[in-house]
C-alpha cells in the first residue's frame, strides 16, 4: 500500500510533527507500507524527531509563508504564482507515486489535494480548532488573504473522503458524521522507569505561543511561588513568542524558580524527574503532551478545554480547572504539592490511562480505515 503524507515542513518540535513521524515510522517499519511525506517548505530546516529511512522525504522548496512579508496586493499576486507552482509540482509527485490514499491536516492544503486527488482516497486529520484557525493566529486576527486561505480550507472537508478526529466534541463540531472516524493520537507509552513523584518539580511542555497560555502558567506560578518557594517549575519548548515570556518571568521576579528549556527529544527523562504536569492551553484539539506524561506516571493539571477533557478523568489522574481560572490552578498544583500520597496515587492511574493511547493500540484503527476505504473503492 502506498501512503502519501501533504504537509508544510516537519521542523518544529510540535505536536503534530511528533505525531506525523511516528505514524509513518509505524506504517512503513510495522505494516511495511510504502510511505512518501511530501513537504512545501522544508529547506534546510532538519527533522526533529527520527525519521525511519524507510519514509521517503520530498520537499518542493516553496516557502508559502513569505509572501506575508509583503502587502496585501503583493500577496496576493505572489499567492497566485506560488499555487500555480504547487499544483504542478504536487500533480508530478501524485503521477509518480500513484499513491493508494493521501493524507493532509484540515488547515492545509485540502483544497489543492482534492482536486488533484483525481479519484484517490483523501483523509484529512484534524489537528486545530475548526474556527479558531479562522480567527486567529496566537491572539492575532489574521489578515483577508489568511482568512480567505483558512475559508477555503475549511469548505474542502466535503470533498474528502474521510474526516479524521482526535475526539467526540471535535467530531460534533465538524458535524459530517458520515465520513467521520475518531482516532486518537498515540504515543509509546511502555516505560520500564516511572516518576516517583517526590520531587519538587512542576513541568510544562509546549510551544511558546498564545493559543499555549504561558502568561497563564507565569501568573499560576507567581501564586504557588509564595505559598512553596521551595519548588520549581520547568518550561520546555521554543516557539515565536519565548523573548516575550523571559522578560516577563525575569519582570516578575521568578527567573530563580521558573526554568526554560530547549526541545529535547528525551523529554521522557524531564517527565520522570517532575511530581506535577501542567497544561495552560487556552484551546487544544487534544495535548499529545498529557498522555505522554501520564505513561510517565505523572499527574496533569489542565484547563477544561476538548483534548484535556477527553484524557483526564478529574480527581482521579489528573485536574480538571474552569477554562482562565488561575487562582483555581494554582490552588489545584498547591493541593498535590501538600498531598504527597494523593500526588503519588494519580500517578498511578495516569500511567493505566495512558496504555490506551499506546501505539500499539492506535495504529490498528488506522490499518482497519485504510483498507476500509480501499475494499470500498473497489467496490464503486
Amino acid at each position: 500500500m502506498k501512503i502519501v503524507y501533504v504537509y508544510k515542513a516537519l521542523a518544529l518540535w510540535g505536536g503534530i510533527e511528533r505525531i506525523f513521524t511516528d505514524k509513518m515510522n509505524y506504517f512503513s517499519e510495522q505494516y511495511r507500507y510504502d510511505v512518501t511525506i511530501i513537504t512545501t517548505c522544508q529547506g534546510n530546516h532538519t527533522v526533529p524527531y527520527s525519521l525511519s529511512p524507510k519514509v521517503k522525504h520530498i520537499d518542493l522548496n516553496i516557502r508559502f509563508h513569505t509572501k506575508y512579508l509583503y502587502s496585501i496586493l503583493k500577496q496576493l499576486w505572489i499567492g497566485h504564482k506560488m499555487n500555480i507552482k504547487f499544483k504542478r509540482l504536487l500533480k508530478e509527485q501524485f503521477d509518480t507515486i500513484k499513491p493508494d490514499i493521501i493524507i493532509v491536516t484540515t488547515d492545509l492544503y485540502m483544497d489543492v489535494v482534492t482536486q488533484l486527488a483525481n479519484g484517490i482516497p483523501v483523509i484529512a486529520e484534524s489537528h486545530s480548532d475548526k474556527y479558531q484557525n479562522l480567527l486567529s493566529n496566537n491572539g492575532k486576527k489574521l489578515n483577508i488573504i489568511q482568512q480567505y486561505e483558512q475559508y477555503k480550507y475549511l469548505k474542502s472537508i466535503n470533498k474528502v473522503t474521510e474526516l479524521v478526529t482526535l475526539t467526540e466534541q471535535d467530531a460534533k463540531i465538524w458535524n459530517i458524521p458520515k465520513k467521520t472516524v475518531i482516532i486518537p493520537n498515540c504515543i509509546h507509552a511502555n516505560h520500564i522507569e516511572h516518576s516517583i513523584c517526590e520531587n519538587k518539580q512542576v513541568i510544562f511542555v509546549g510551544r511558546f505561543s498564545y493559543q499555549k497560555g504561558i502568561d497563564y502558567a507565569i501568573d499560576i506560578w507567581k501564586i504557588v511561588h509564595q505559598k512553596h518557594p521551595d519548588w520549581e517549575l520547568h518550561l520546555y519548548g521554543e516557539g515565536e513568542m519565548k523573548s516575550l515570556y523571559v522578560s516577563e518571568i525575569k519582570n516578575q521576579s521568578l527567573d530563580t524558580t521558573i526554568f526554560i528549556h530547549k526541545p529535547t527529544s528525551h523529554i521522557d527523562n524531564a517527565y520522570k524527574e517532575s511530581s506535577i504536569f501542567m497544561l495552560t492551553s487556552r484551546y487544544e484539539p487534544f495535548g499529545l503532551v498529557i498522555p505522554e506524561a501520564m505513561s510517565c506516571g505523572v499527574p496533569c493539571i489542565a484547563f477544561k478545554c476538548a483534548g484535556p477533557m477527553n484524557i483526564i478523568d478529574n480527581q482521579i489522574n489528573g485536574i480538571l480547572i474552569d477554562n482562565g481560572n488561575i487562582q483555581k490552578f494554582a490552588d489545584a498544583i498547591c493541593y498535590l504539592i501538600e498531598n504527597e500520597q494523593i500526588r503519588k496515587t494519580m500517578g498511578q492511574k495516569a500511567i493505566e490511562k495512558a496504555q490506551f493511547y499506546d501505539i500499539q493500540n492506535i495504529m490498528p484503527k488506522w490499518k482497519e480505515l485504510f483498507e476500509c476505504i480501499l475494499k470500498a473503492k473497489k467496490q464503486e
